[in-house]
């Protein structure tokens, strides 16, 4: 089952908060690919963690998504969850407790 991909990054970002560490872009754009790499090779029904296409930069993946939610950060450490417009307004997209990356 895919999620959405600022879902997964949501979930980097929350990881990298609550151990009061810093997380760039970059870092983020490689974390969420690496690990939709790994749920590749390990879900055997092939579904991806992400349904979003990545693409090849000089410095590493970016996804398109993620780049545009985070653009304003530059190279400075993302200081905040991404968001997305639904019905009720911005909500922060996350991840069920109980859903294994």
């Amino acid at each position: 089952m895919s999620h959405t991909t600022k879902a997964v990054a949501n979930w980097f970002l929350g990881k990298y908060f609550s151990e009061g560490k810093t997380c760039t872009q970059l870092q983020l754009n490689k974390l969420v690919y690496i690990g939709h790499g790994w749920h590749l090779a390990v879900n055997q029904h092939g579904d991806g963690l992400i349904n979003e296409d990545i693409v090849a930069w000089k410095h590493g993946p970016v996804i398109p998504t993620l780049r545009e939610e985070f653009s304003h950060f530059g190279s400075s450490p993302i200081i905040n969850y991404a968001t997305s417009w639904s019905t009720q307004g911005f909500v922060t997209p996350m991840l069920c407790d109980e859903s294994p990356l």
